[in-house]
């Protein structure tokens, strides 16, 4: 258990060491421009890696939003989404 601990330690800092580096980079590249230029490039930098990093763990592209509003009602025969609306409905 203590390994994983160790282990999320070392992700994170190694993140946090490397977009500060990042950032410091694209800051001595762009130095004729804004500290908010350097801050945005980063932003989007970091949102692509996030959206790239996203995709990359959905392993069924057929299915992938099969069961996200699907609710599981097994003495009920009906869709699972005509069960949340008519429960919905009742409270209201």
């Amino acid at each position: 258990m203590e390994e994983d601990y160790i282990r999320v330690i070392n992700i994170t800092m190694f993140g946090v060491i490397s977009w500060g580096l990042i950032f410091i980079i694209l800051r001595r590249i762009f130095s004729n421009y804004s500290f908010d230029f350097s801050t945005r490039i980063v932003s989007a930098l970091h949102a692509t890696v996030a959206v790239i990093l996203a995709t990359l763990t959905i392993q069924d592209w057929s299915s992938s939003l099969s069961n996200c509003f699907h609710v599981n009602y097994p003495a009920d025969g009906n869709d699972g989404v005509f069960i949340v609306l008519h429960d919905l409905r009742s409270h209201l």
